[in-house]
């Protein structure tokens, strides 16, 4: 099907998206940041689970996502049942099929079969679309394959059909367990113009390993990194209100618990980590800062970081960052800490592209793919450590490494920023010339 290029842009975010998760809320600002800077007579519209929330904080129209045709499997997602597994996922493909040929019959008669409105109103801003973007985040697996996956490639299956480029970017994709999952996962990569993704070679060789698309991924870095970091006065207030001492070397923490994310997923072993920062800010001049990244009910870091210290011997020098921030003020603050420790991808993303020292840790093979491709990304590995599998003094051990290095970790970071900023912004400018956007 042949088309002139149409005023929209179109744009698909996580149905984890909330103004809660900063990451994930600072990859959206980034995104249509830069997309209002580049086409500003464009009509920006997002596709969301939520746009009530949405509505009156983006600077874009926010309509209902027609991935809400798909909800009905819902309660399948974090199935541990493998049979009910299964059916859920071959239902939600022949959602997709029926999702492809009432588009079909829209575009040949007008009508069709379909009366969601969600559903409707897509079939018809995609016949006047310029291009079709999935913004940036760590939903594209099979942890939330239902919402995340399936429920976006069908989409995309459409946007091919009128050819309407399919552009992803700043992607942390996988794990894919399923063999659904990367059949799937293999459609989507095959119908993209490109694959933008966050983490560089690791989700490149994912890519390569599902579909063999290598030649269409490309580092566009983080869309959360297009925010700036609040001003200096900014940052000032949010230290004084929350009594954050000054002239001390300060320690970011943020433990995030994603036990609620999948039944096979154990909570954090509080003793464990209150153990290990006992003996890091043991030392003397030293203070934890735990900085949360979710605000969420099922994952508020505020609620592991609490934990933590009420299990902790040195309480006296630990602060818990309890008021929300936006995400310019906390990517700012970051920023400030002298050396991280941490889970959440964006608090290391964050820490790392400030020149900050940090140890990654996780517990489960999503937040292992995730923090394995970010610290791979600035060749820093062997500060990458599973908790599950390393003995406490083995983590002890790593964090005193690049406290002992300090100096020679900063000056790496330094580097390793200048060139992948460089990198992001020729593939954003590829974006651009390439697609027209």
């Amino acid at each position: 099907m042949n088309k002139s290029k149409g005023n929209k842009v179109l744009v698909f975010i996580s149905n984890g998206h909330t103004l809660k998760n900063k990451g994930d809320y600072a990859m959206l600002l980034g995104l249509l940041q830069w997309l209002s800077q580049i086409k500003r007579t464009d009509e920006l519209i997002v596709y969301t689970f939520n746009p009530e929330q949405f509505s009156n904080n983006i600077n874009a129209r926010v309509v209902w996502s027609p991935e809400i045709f798909f909800s009905y499997l819902t309660k399948w997602q974090t199935s541990s049942n493998p049979l009910g597994a299964w059916l859920a996922r071959v239902l939600a493909i022949f959602t997709g099929l029926w999702l492809a040929i009432n588009f079909f019959l829209f575009t040949l008669i007008g009508h069709c079969f379909i009366k969601n409105a969600a559903c409707l109103g897509f079939y018809s801003q995609l016949l006047n679309a310029k291009a079709l973007f999935f913004a940036g985040g760590g939903y594209l697996n099979s942890i939330w394959w239902l919402e995340g996956l399936y429920a976006k490639a069908f989409p995309a299956l459409l946007s091919k059909f009128t050819k309407v480029p399919i552009l992803l970017t700043s992607q942390g994709l996988g794990p894919f367990n399923h063999i659904l999952d990367r059949c799937v996962a293999r459609m989507l990569f095959k119908h993209a113009d490109v694959i933008g993704v966050r983490d560089g070679k690791r989700s490149e060789e994912l890519v390569k390993s599902v579909s063999g698309q290598i030649s269409k991924v490309v580092h566009t870095g983080d869309d959360a990194l297009l925010i700036k970091p609040a001003n200096y006065s900014n940052l000032m207030r949010v230290m004084e209100e929350e009594h954050l001492p000054s002239g001390s070397f300060l320690i970011g923490i943020n433990i995030r618990d994603a036990s609620s994310y999948s039944a096979n997923y154990e909570k954090p072993n509080i003793i464990r980590y209150a153990n290990l920062l006992d003996t890091i800010v043991g030392e003397s001049n030293r203070h934890l800062i735990f900085v949360p990244i979710s605000y969420n009910d099922e994952d508020d870091d505020r609620k592991s970081a609490q934990k933590i210290v009420d299990s902790m011997r040195f309480r006296d020098r630990v602060s818990i960052i309890h008021n929300e921030y936006t995400p310019s003020e906390l990517r700012g603050l970051i920023g400030k800490l002298h050396f991280a420790i941490g889970t959440s991808y964006h608090f290391l993303l964050f820490a790392l592209s400030s020149n900050v020292p940090s140890v990654g840790v996780y517990q489960n093979d999503y937040y292992k793919q995730k923090i394995e491709g970010l610290f791979s990304l600035f060749d820093m590995e062997e500060y990458c450590l599973d908790m599950n599998v390393n003995d406490l003094q083995t983590v002890i051990s790593t964090c005193n490494k690049a406290l002992q290095n300090y100096d020679r970790v900063v000056q790496h970071l330094i580097s390793r920023n200048e060139h992948l900023t460089r990198t992001s912004m020729a593939n954003r400018k590829m974006f651009e010339q390439k697609f027209n956007i």
